[in-house]
């Protein structure tokens, strides 16, 4: 370990906690621990540029549209991968690994020699592509697709190590892109929430659904309220909180806090406090890459409810932290959540039992050791 001396590439500031939802912001925490990274450096093209390439190559009237177009458009590409260059050469000296966060830039597009080039990923367009109306792929054409998995494709045969969240991913990247499997390591990611208030003697007692998603249709909030009101049939007192989804329910039974930032004091304590009031956590998404809120959903010792697809059955265990349902499927949704809601033992076995695999798998300390691991062995 200590031979390694990394460079790590990142879109967006490298340690700030927005960028890559938090997740650059943990690995690199992490890594920085391990006393591993050297430096780290944003290659997003700075606010003029951005503004330009974003007017000129991407617009749509739909604002998603022209975002996912901007994010994914070869102005963008081109210019973040001869940044990313630039700061490999500036490097060179002090570095022998840089590390990618993501797929869309490159450096061996527009480098000569490189030190050995490590990639991380949650998901990729192969995948974002099968989500149909659930992921960016259906706001975008099929000829950007197309485009989007060529250089995807070269990123992942032309980098010497892959990493991902996943062995959801690791499969695609090996079926869908031929990417040889002894060149990925399934390192998995770590809670997003920093300073967690982890009650020793959590309480099952309430009667709360815990419900957290911006993307509220992706993660199946309309299968939520759903179930919901069968729910209702069955619990008395129950109360369902929605946490990210700016939506209106006219139930009174249903809390709606809408977006809270996590990363100022205010929101992380408000945040906390709903994790501690909830008797179980559900989000049976259609298509979800990874889902790191399961993670901190179990660092609080919240039995889960997910959907049996993509990485969820990962993370949730069937019948040992949680239970994974048929997406769409609010009927099974409901019976789930009412097992955990009227057996207040089971909920406490599948809560800590999600705690004890939170604790061992998902934190970004114990990803460090799996990419330190990792990189050692090339």
């Amino acid at each position: 370990m200590d031979d390694i001396k990394m460079l790590a590439l990142t879109q967006g500031a490298p340690f700030s906690k927005n960028t890559y939802s938090g997740t650059t912001f943990g690995v690199l925490t992490g890594l920085k621990k391990k006393g591993i990274l050297v430096a780290a450096e944003d290659v997003e093209p700075e606010l003029f540029i951005r503004k330009a390439l974003n007017a000129v190559g991407s617009f749509s009237f739909n604002k998603e549209k022209w975002r996912q177009k901007y994010v994914r458009s070869d102005g963008r590409f081109n210019y973040c991968s001869k940044k990313a260059a630039r700061v490999i050469n500036d490097q060179r000296s002090d570095v022998n690994c840089v590390l990618q966060m993501g797929a869309l830039f490159s450096p061996l597009s527009s480098a000569g020699s490189l030190p050995p080039v490590i990639s991380y990923h949650d998901s990729n367009i192969a995948l974002s592509a099968k989500g149909g109306v659930h992921s960016f792929s259906s706001l975008v054409s099929s000829s950007i697709i197309q485009k989007r998995f060529k250089m995807e494709s070269d990123i992942y045969h032309g980098n010497d190590l892959i990493l991902t969240f996943s062995d959801y991913v690791k499969r695609s990247m090996v079926e869908d892109f031929g990417v040889s499997e002894e060149k990925i390591k399934v390192v998995y990611a770590g809670s997003n929430l920093e300073k967690m208030i982890i009650a020793e003697n959590k309480s099952y007692d309430e009667n709360v659904i815990l419900f957290v998603g911006k993307d509220f249709e992706r993660k199946g909030g309309k299968v939520v309220l759903e179930a919901f009101q069968k729910i209702k049939k069955s619990v008395k007192d129950v109360k369902l909180i929605i946490l990210g989804a700016d939506i209106e329910v006219a139930d009174p039974a249903v809390e709606v806090y809408g977006f809270v930032d996590k990363n100022t004091q205010g929101g992380e304590e408000l945040i906390n406090e709903i994790y501690q009031r909830a008797s179980v956590f559900v989000m049976p998404s259609f298509f979800e890459p990874f889902g790191i809120v399961f993670c901190e959903a179990m660092f609080h010792k919240l039995p889960c409810v997910g959907s049996n697809i993509c990485a969820m059955p990962e993370i949730v265990k069937d019948g040992e932290s949680g239970f994974l349902i048929e997406p769409g499927n609010s009927t099974q949704l409901a019976e789930k959540v009412i097992e955990i809601l009227l057996d207040k033992k089971l909920a406490h076995d599948l809560g800590h039992k999600g705690y004890e695999i939170a604790h061992d798998r998902f934190t970004w300390d114990r990803v460090a050791d799996r990419v330190v691991d990792a990189i050692s062995a090339l």
